[in-house]
């Protein structure tokens, strides 16, 4: 028994006890943007059991009344009556000396707030310690903002003291100092404390919090640090939320997250979570968007251990995941590649992509390769697949620049076939694909 209530400690930096798991019923991307609220009015909405009004006996008895402070949900409220003295009061019976010079201070100018905050920074104790100063320095702060309407806080103070609140876990107050601080026109460039807050609301299940301080960070043009971006999607894949999970993994992706093999991690937590959560595999769409991603930032070679990995998953590939690849490997110089998943795709039966037939021609192109080209537009009229006007574009491109006049003269008169160009009989093919070639300046 008491090992049950022991337990209901968190072993992480955050300590609030956690009741349930909420589900976000839908996701738009207007969802990340939300009103700054005070403390009290986010709380308002999270109505909430009062223990000591219950009735326990036993051991239950025995520990709660020894353990209250694991139930404490309003750790950064209540104390907004005290005077100044009332903080410092507090905070003496942990520093002495860092308050011994504001006894006989009637008014805190910004500086004198900095210095305390400074003082108290490094002296760390037990977590009960610890939020006895943070919530007298909290105390502190805010009766100094509230001395004259005037009174402006240094930037450095604010960042002390935000770091403070997400150390034990105020995350509500920290939410107030930073709207406030932008209601002014101060943005604080704190990315570490909203990367801080996003992990904790996701380590006390609150996801709507964790996505909007997520969208408020990106708003402000501020990245979130690897760590909070796995924590977020690790439990956006735990409630099955793929649409929003998708949005900040691409996000992450478009940051330039898991290009190192230090942060390759990103990658591996997302596959993780789907592996974990057996049932859940991504859709089509939303595996291919990912892929692209992964081609266009990392490279064909990550993109496809990722896709062989989603696989194992039960993830099924269609043409356009393999025309993914075969575009970039085309792109990349990996005209080889690009061959093996051509014949990936017919070895599953499925119809390559025009796009797919127009990136190997270019590939090929590049490599000089143009006696091939005739083989692509054989496959392609075996296998029903119509060539589009890029195509054309790609071959007079690529045979103007190989200097094959003929097959220039060709690929017009064929374009007149398709009815992609006008060619009368007085005009001669050659110099109209010379016009065409030149006019749009391909490749």
């Amino acid at each position: 028994m008491l090992r049950v209530f022991s337990s209901l400690r968190s072993k992480e930096p955050y300590y609030k006890r956690v009741r349930a798991i909420p589900k976000l019923s839908y996701f738009s991307t207007e969802a990340l943007v939300e009103n700054p609220q005070t403390p009290s009015s986010l709380e308002a909405n999270h109505a909430h059991e009062d223990l000591p009004s219950l009735k326990f006996s036993g051991i239950a008895e025995t520990v709660i009344s020894k353990c209250s402070h694991l139930w404490i949900t309003n750790k950064g409220e209540g104390f907004s009556s005290f005077s100044l003295k009332d903080h410092l009061l507090r905070l003496s019976n942990i520093s002495p000396e860092v308050v011994r010079r504001f006894w006989r201070v009637s008014v805190l100018k910004p500086q004198d707030v900095l210095e305390m905050l400074l003082g108290f920074e490094s002296c760390r104790g037990k977590y009960e310690v610890e939020v006895k100063k943070v919530k007298s320095l909290w105390g502190v702060f805010k009766w100094a903002s509230e001395q004259t309407g005037e009174f402006e806080h240094c930037p450095r103070s604010c960042k002390i003291m935000a770091e403070m609140l997400v150390r034990v876990g105020f995350f509500k107050e920290v939410e107030y100092l930073l709207s406030r601080r932008e209601s002014r026109g101060v943005l604080l460039d704190c990315q570490e404390v909203f990367s801080n807050l996003i992990e904790g609301y996701v380590g006390e299940f609150e996801l709507e919090r964790a996505v909007s301080v997520y969208g408020r960070m990106r708003r402000l043009s501020l990245v979130p640090s690897m760590s909070s971006y796995q924590a977020l999607l690790r439990y956006l894949v735990e409630l099955n939320e793929i649409k929003l999970m998708d949005y900040v993994y691409m996000d992450a992706i478009k940051m330039g997250m898991g290009g190192s093999v230090a942060e390759s991690g990103i990658h591996e937590n997302v596959i993780g979570c789907f592996a974990w959560m057996e049932r859940i595999v991504p859709d089509i769409v939303v595996g291919n968007k990912i892929l692209f991603s992964l081609c266009r930032n990392f490279g064909v070679e990550q993109a496809c251990m990722y896709l062989q990995k989603l696989e194992e998953l039960g993830f099924r590939p269609d043409e356009i995941t393999l025309g993914i690849l075969i575009g970039s490997s085309c792109s990349q110089g990996k005209l080889k590649n690009a061959f093996f998943y051509i014949s990936d795709i017919l070895s599953r039966g499925l119809k390559p992509h025009v796009y797919s037939y127009n990136a190997l021609l270019s590939g090929m192109f590049k490599e000089g390769m143009w006696t091939h080209s005739r083989d692509i537009l054989v496959e392609m009229s075996e296998m029903g697949v119509t060539p589009n006007l890029s195509t054309f574009r790609v071959l007079l491109a690529g045979f103007c620049k190989a200097r094959q006049f003929h097959e220039v003269k060709a690929i017009v008169c064929e374009m007149a076939e398709h009815n992609l160009v006008t060619l009368s009989s007085s005009e001669d093919p050659l110099t109209t694909g010379f016009m065409l070639w030149g006019s749009a300046h391909w490749m």
